[in-house]
């Protein structure tokens, strides 16, 4: 993916439990969305990430050891197929909360529920920011 450099920071809280979680990727701005593309690396399973970040909606894709695609959008719920070496798992999810904001850096506040079989299996809040590699100038 073309683009600059940016830092990416996850802050994510499952049912209480936090974990944080900083990574490089490369960042672009097209057709009024903040693209991001980075390697998810979690022992010796490696996962491309792609997340497409609009003012209303995120999109985020999942492509390697774990394979899904996640539509987090207010009001719409979501079935996603998530594939992992393990298994796969039917999902639903069910976005409460949206909010991207945007200057300097990119923030993202995000809040779901997601589910399967139909019972709730874990409530979500992800708070995301990314801060893209500045402009040289010489």
């Amino acid at each position: 993916m073309a683009g600059k450099s940016a830092s990416i920071t996850f802050r994510m809280i499952q049912d209480g439990d936090e974990i944080c979680q900083t990574v490089t990727g490369r960042y672009t701005h097209k057709d009024g969305e903040h693209i991001l593309a980075y390697t998810d690396h979690a022992g010796n399973m490696h996962t491309r990430v792609i997340l497409r970040i609009g003012e209303d909606s995120m999109h985020m894709k999942r492509i390697g050891a774990l394979q899904s695609v996640w539509l987090f959008k207010m009001g719409t719920p979501y079935l996603t197929d998530y594939r992992t070496p393990f298994g796969n798992m039917l999902l639903e999810i069910r976005t409460q909360l949206y909010r991207c904001t945007w200057e300097e850096e990119i923030r993202v506040h995000l809040e779901y529920d997601l589910y399967q079989d139909g019972s709730r299996a874990a409530r979500n809040v992800m708070y995301i920011t990314i801060v893209p590699e500045k402009e040289k100038t010489f």
